[in-house]
């Protein structure tokens, strides 16, 4: 074989391993940071729409008008709302959190502003917005929806800006509830972490050029060694067999040790189907990644895809993880299979395969010749080990000090025993016991390992015995592949999941619930009263239903402030859930108004009850303090029957109920009255 083609072979080799690096660095670049910005922002945005749709419902927009129409920031209301949006806006971490209206000319103007009234920016009621808010309230008051919007300016910076609608019962736009995020550190710390990638993709590409350096030393090595083999042909036909033999020898070698980092990886969901994989798996069935997928084992030919269906079924059906091998002959591969999904169960299986028939190659070499296996062993990827019959080491290579951040020298003399985590070393015995003794030729386990450092490092370990010419075991060989960033990236992805389900009870939590008495709001009163209507009528039984009004609560507020009316609230609503049977249930409608459900009650029942609540309010008594007196009051109840057979409704109860306290209201305060369903003029308009 002449230079020139050794020259070409070796050209066309080092520009196939360029090519590979710079698509790698492309892929990697394009494909992992195109969306980054987006992404984060679309995040962002839905996290502050979530906490926008539990903040509507605390707002009173009847009182809103109010503000709106006078512009008084006297109110209580507006104090009231405002101290809320500040509360709000700290948890939720905005920049700016505010609603904005139409005055009574038409102007835009703002209402409630949540920021600090010493704070630069912050807007007082009935100032006149901004040119910034008109084109938001333009475009919701046309389909009334959410909107989302990012802004640039010199004066505020990057913003993100969430606008709700708050919307009356007659479908009126009322006013935009907005909020507004300061993107420019996020957006900076986004392009610092691109800078980073571009630094990683510069030291891959680095690498990848390097690499083809050295492959290009090594082949043309390799082609001038079989140029001498081949003018030497002449001299021996014996002398070239045995040399060929070594060549070959030796390139598989070379071809084994620079393939072995190469991991195949195949997802498939738990019907067998494939969902995605790489260019290495496909490869094993003559496909590209893009043939295979959608495709199911039973449909790819093989013994491997007949072993992986029998051992996918183990893995979703007991939760664990597979370990087998194969060899056709001409390739030793190992397959993992991992269970992905949920705690309770899989949703998908992950599937690693390697191949390693470089390392059964590797213990032939130890017997055949010392000096390949030390090369072998040195430039391994992965840890290897050597250890004698009781356990200590004897020899390690490169990798295997790496990982665990020790020295040669250190590391020589240990017990396998001490650098095993303590609750893996009874299992790990018993597997090395077996192995020794002759039971089993080899296993796989998966296993933890104590780094000097003080951290824990996870492996697999593939173990084996060698033996001499008599078949006694002399010392075991183990490869260790370092699996701790995968262990780590499933642990992170299960915190992920944990805070975003505490965010959604939160989320539901805080859009049912009365923030300051902590009883159902007046909406998760109403559909669960509906449930409890609706069970009532299949049943046969009537609901008793309760409204009740603190006597005099303005006062309270006026004479001791509002501080001392939510005490008093939390006190009377506390007095009521005490004071009603466990699956009666309690809310607030309105203001100092609450309303009780009574399931399966009577009219005598619902009547106790009520009489029940108002001697136990007449005697409490409210702590404003240590200094200050404590506070008594009194309360009103109407009360009256909700008969879903007879085709009642829960507005018409209400109603009656309604004017059944403004009869206790105008009798005196302080007492029980009620209204019974008893003409057909009581039930008109109900549905029936």
């Amino acid at each position: 074989m002449s230079k020139k083609p050794q020259r070409t072979l070796t050209t066309w080799i080092a520009g196939i391993i360029m090519t590979v690096t710079l698509v790698s660095n492309i892929v990697l670049f394009f494909f992992v940071y195109k969306d980054v910005k987006e992404q984060v922002r679309s995040n962002i945005a839905d996290k502050t729409l979530t906490t926008l749709l539990a903040v509507a419902p605390q707002i009173d927009l009847e009182k809103f008008k109010n503000l709106v129409a006078n512009c008084d920031q006297k109110d209580p209301y507006y104090e009231e709302l405002r101290q809320y949006f500040a509360k709000v806006r700290n948890s939720g971490r905005f920049k700016y959190l505010y609603t904005v209206s139409l005055s009574a000319k038409g102007q835009l103007i703002y209402v409630v502003d949540g920021g600090d009234p010493k704070e630069k920016g912050f807007s007082k009621l009935c100032d006149i917005t901004t040119a910034d808010e008109q084109p938001g309230y333009d475009k919701i008051s046309k389909n009334l929806k959410p909107l989302v919007e990012s802004s640039s300016s010199a004066k505020w910076g990057h913003m993100l800006t969430v606008y709700y609608p708050l919307v009356d019962k007659t479908g009126n736009l009322v006013a935009l509830l907005g909020a507004d995020h300061e993107m420019s550190l996020v957006m900076k710390a986004i392009s610092d972490r691109s800078h980073f990638f571009g630094f990683l993709i510069f030291v891959i590409t680095l690498l990848g050029m390097t690499a083809t350096i050295l492959s290009t030393v090594v082949i043309r090595r390799t082609e001038q060694h079989r140029l001498e083999t081949h003018e030497n042909l002449v001299k021996s036909y014996k002398e070239l067999d045995e040399s060929q033999r070594a060549l070959r020898a030796s390139e598989e070698t070379k071809r084994v040790l620079l393939n072995s980092a190469t991991e195949s990886i195949l997802l498939m969901d738990v019907e067998g189907k494939i969902q995605d994989s790489n260019t290495a798996m496909a490869g094993q069935w003559g496909l590209e990644p893009h043939e295979i997928k959608g495709k199911t084992l039973f449909e790819l030919s093989g013994e491997e895809a007949r072993e992986l269906m029998v051992r996918r079924k183990d893995v979703v059906d007991r939760r664990r993880i597979e370990h087998f091998e194969r060899d056709d002959g001409n390739k030793h591969l190992t397959y993992s299979l991992y269970p992905v999904g949920e705690e309770t169960y899989v949703t998908s299986v992950a599937v690693f395969s390697q191949d390693i028939s470089w390392r059964r190659k590797l213990e032939n070499a130890l017997r055949e010749s010392e000096e390949r296996f030390r090369s072998a062993f040195e430039n391994a990827a992965v840890g290897i080990a050597l250890s004698d019959l009781d356990g200590v080491l004897i020899k390690v290579n490169r990798s295997f000090c790496e990982m665990l951040e020790i020295s040669e020298g250190q590391a020589i003399g240990l017990s396998l025993e001490a650098i095993t985590y303590e609750e893996d070393r009874d299992k790990d015995k018993a597997l090395k016991d077996r192995l020794m003794a002759g039971e089993i030729a080899y296993y796989h386990v998966e296993k933890r390992y104590n780094g000097t450092s003080g951290k824990t490092v996870w492996g697999i370990l593939s173990a084996s015995a060698v033996h001499d010419e008599r078949g006694i075991p002399i010392y075991a060989i183990g490869m260790i592949q370092d699996i701790t960033q995968r262990k780590l990236m499933e642990y992170e992805l299960k915190l992920a999941k944990m805070d975003a389900e505490s965010a959604q009870e939160k989320a539901e939590y805080l859009a049912r619930t009365d923030f300051l008495t902590g009883l159902l709001n007046r909406r998760a009163f109403m559909e669960r009263l509906d449930s409890e209507i609706s069970r009532a009528a299949r049943e046969g039984r009537p609901i008793g239903i309760i409204l009740t009004d603190i006597d005099h609560f303005k006062r309270v507020n006026d004479t001791w402030g509002h501080e001392a009316g939510d005490r008093v609230l939390k006190n009377f609503s506390d007095a009521l859930e005490r004071n009603c049977r466990k699956y009666d249930f309690v809310g607030r409608h309105g203001g100092e108004e609450f309303i009780i459900c009574l399931p399966e009650s009577s009219k005598e029942q619902t009547t106790q009850i009520a009489e029940r609540i108002r001697a136990f309010v007449q005697d409490m008594e409210t702590s404003l303090g240590e200094e200050k007196a404590a506070l008594k009051i009194t309360a009103s109840f109407g009360a009256t029957i909700l008969y879903p057979k007879r085709g009642d409704s829960a507005d018409s109860a209400i109603i009656r109920a309604d004017h059944a306290l403004y009869d206790a209201k105008t009798s005196g305060r302080n007492r029980v009255r009620s209204k019974e369903l008893e003409t057909r003029e009581d039930i008109d308009g109900l549905e029936i």
